[in-house]
């Protein structure tokens, strides 16, 4: 089954790439993997670490298509002024079933003979910015410290406290952001069903009317059909 994933940018505690997958056994590899991104991906993930979330599960890849271009066009394409995502196209168009020719297979052939060896700093880089993103990895208490320092004061859907600035922008964002009763509805399934990454990180369930994320008993005691925002 497929899913949609997020990519959220610590820095600035914003979402900054919306993605598509399609792995077996809920590995969630494309949505964890570094390579065969774009430059500008590269240069945001050069500047600041990122973590990644699952926000549709256990759908089709037609709905994934689907939801990806909604979530792009919710949160807005960086490049054309309309919001905070490096994404480059409205999403939706996949790569699963693209038949490349023999032309391109042999110009990326070449490519990859002709790669320069990588170096042990961006093999050390790469490791850091894995160690963040997927968990069951463990880090010195050094760094642990300082992931823990750059959580501090900020909302990343954790239940974490936030400025009165910071949750005024997340209340205005929120208003005016209507969804259709079939779209409202088919978030509802997906987020009542938890899913477990391969390192056994519970997901967290999202509410669809206030997008907020957390725990299993708390979620469904204050969000879904309890929500404030759902009238």
């Amino acid at each position: 089954m497929a899913y949609v994933y997020r990519h959220i940018r610590l820095d600035k505690n914003e979402v900054f790439y919306i993605g598509i997958g399609n792995d077996s056994k809920g590995k969630y590899s494309r949505a964890n993997n570094i390579k065969g991104r774009s430059p500008i991906w590269k240069n945001i993930t050069k500047k600041t670490t990122h973590i990644v979330e699952i926000i549709e599960d256990d759908i089709t890849w037609e709905e994934a298509c689907s939801k990806e271009k909604w979530w792009i066009k919710f949160y807005g394409r960086k490049n054309i002024n309309e919001g905070t995502l490096c994404n480059l196209t409205n999403g939706g168009e996949g790569i699963i079933g693209l038949v490349r020719t023999e032309e391109h297979r042999k110009k990326q052939s070449d490519a990859a003979k002709n790669r320069p060896p990588m170096s042990q700093e961006i093999k050390d880089k790469i490791s850091r910015t894995v160690s963040l993103v997927q968990t069951g990895i463990p880090c010195s208490p050094e760094k642990a410290a300082k992931i823990s320092k750059s959580l501090m004061g900020h909302k990343i859907n954790l239940g974490r406290p936030c400025s009165q600035e910071s949750a005024k922008k997340i209340s205005d964002a929120q208003k005016g952001k209507s969804k259709t009763p079939e779209h409202l509805e088919k978030l509802r399934k997906a987020a009542k069903t938890r899913k477990r990454t391969k390192r056994g990180k519970m997901i967290q369930l999202i509410c669809p009317f206030c997008s907020k994320k957390g725990g299993n008993n708390s979620m469904k005691r204050y969000h879904f059909d309890n929500c404030k925002l759902k009238k």
